[in-house]
């Protein structure tokens, strides 16, 4: 059949409100090199223009409307690929984040977030930012036993909770889904799961240590935060750690292990890990908290204890790899401001690191990132990729992340929303 690109604009156009069909304005990007994350691995020379917030074309050659007003942009044989999701981050808890984080985690080319802890108000605040930020998706305060782990940002629930009620009440106020922690006892993450289905939403999280995962699973929890309670029956029950995979694989539960964290855990005393450069970004309370928790971690002279973490990374590394091997579908999620030291925009694209040495190969990375978020909210077919369409979030590279994964750092533009929200002038 033959294509009719000018068909999709009037349709891009006409569904984007009248004060667009007499401006014509697009942005046009010329000579890139197109990363598919859902199909060929690169597709050479591309044209990609964008309609307000849409891609509105892709493809060798584009012809403009009569009358339209261009901005041509010369990609210069750069890298594009789909923006960025970081699936687990914590920025909600403190109104002044949207000054501090927006910008690293933008020029980072994380264009979408998981907001996976924090208050609702400030939530719905940055979602209502009038500054360049990500697209923001959360929970809210997170759901636990009483007592709860974190006091702060939880809601504990106990058998006396009016644990449908509460739910209500975090809908209302803008939670996207729901996370579960710790200490959540079974007969309340079943009201949850109960409330999920009702409703058409779904919950997350810990894996609770009062709940076997293989119930978790079967009740629907739809993705695992952390290598928690997995990594130990990984390494004591060999044979019932298979059985459990291939139940996530059944279900479509999917794993976000946050190797930055074990990563960090194992190099808490080391200085490699500090970033002076991007001190300017962390809110002192926050600083705080990461310099007493190094203070407090054991000296380097306990060689034990350092041995210890270091095992534990290589085991993380090794069960995410077999958990991908059978078939679990991997999320990319730093936990920043929940793990000391790692920083905002920077540690996702460490925890990607980490995921190609843990034996993903390059697009395997980029999915965990890019169409594998998208698929788990169900936003297949309006982001995730670039195609005709979906909304314009995306992330213009300098060297090819294909080749190595390294070259995610290698940023040059940033789009979110149709709209060029960094430019590095300097390479």
């Amino acid at each position: 059949m033959k294509r009719h690109p000018w068909l999709l604009f009037a349709l891009l156009l006409a569904c984007s409100g009248p004060r667009h069909t007499a401006s014509l304005h697009f942005t046009v990007l010329e000579h890139v090199q197109l990363i598919d994350v859902e199909g060929r691995a690169l597709l050479p020379d591309q044209t990609v223009v964008l309609a307000d917030s849409l891609i509105g074309f892709v493809g060798r050659e584009w012809r403009p409307p009569a009358g339209a007003r261009l901005k041509r942009i010369d990609g210069q044989g750069g890298y594009l690929l789909p923006g960025l999701w970081d699936m687990h981050a914590h920025l909600c808890w403190e109104s002044h984040n949207d000054s501090l984080l927006f910008p690293p985690f933008l020029a980072n080319g994380i264009t979408s977030v998981r907001d996976m802890g924090g208050e609702l108000s400030i939530l719905r605040a940055f979602r209502a930012a009038s500054m360049p930020h990500p697209t923001l998706l959360g929970a809210g305060p997170m759901l636990d036993g009483n007592p709860p782990v974190m006091h702060d940002f939880s809601i504990p629930l106990d058998a006396h909770s009016p644990v449908f009620r509460l739910l209500d009440s975090l809908l209302e106020h803008g939670a996207d889904f729901f996370k579960t922690y710790s200490l959540i006892r079974e007969p309340e993450l079943a009201q949850i799961a109960a409330y999920a289905r009702q409703k058409k939403r779904f919950f997350c999280g810990h894996l609770s240590e009062y709940v076997e995962p293989e119930q978790a699973i079967a009740l629907g929890q739809k993705s695992i935060e952390h290598l928690n309670r997995l990594d130990d029956i990984w390494q004591h029950q060999p044979q019932r750690m298979e059985k459990l995979a291939a139940q996530m694989h059944r279900a479509g539960t999917w794993l976000c292990p946050t190797l930055v964290v074990y990563h960090h855990k194992m190099l808490l005393r080391d200085s490699s890990i500090i970033r002076p450069d991007y001190e300017q970004y962390i809110h002192p309370v926050l600083a705080t908290e990461w310099a007493r928790s190094r203070e407090a971690t054991p000296a380097r002279s306990d060689t034990a204890y350092w041995q210890q973490k270091a095992l534990a990374f290589e085991r993380a590394l090794a069960l995410v790899y077999e958990l991908h091997r059978q078939g679990v579908g991997i999320l990319a999620g730093s936990d920043f401001g929940g793990m000391p030291f790692v920083y905002p925009g920077i540690g996702l694209l460490e925890e990607l690191l980490l995921l190609r040495q843990a034996g993903l190969v390059e697009m395997e990375v980029l999915r965990s990132a890019t169409l594998n978020p998208a698929t788990f909210f169900g936003l297949q077919g309006r982001m995730g990729s670039v195609k005709e369409g979906k909304l314009a979030a995306l992330l213009l590279l300098r060297q090819n992340p294909l080749e190595d994964i390294r070259n995610l750092s290698s940023t040059e533009m940033v789009f979110v929303k149709g709209k060029l929200v960094y430019h590095d002038t300097n390479p």
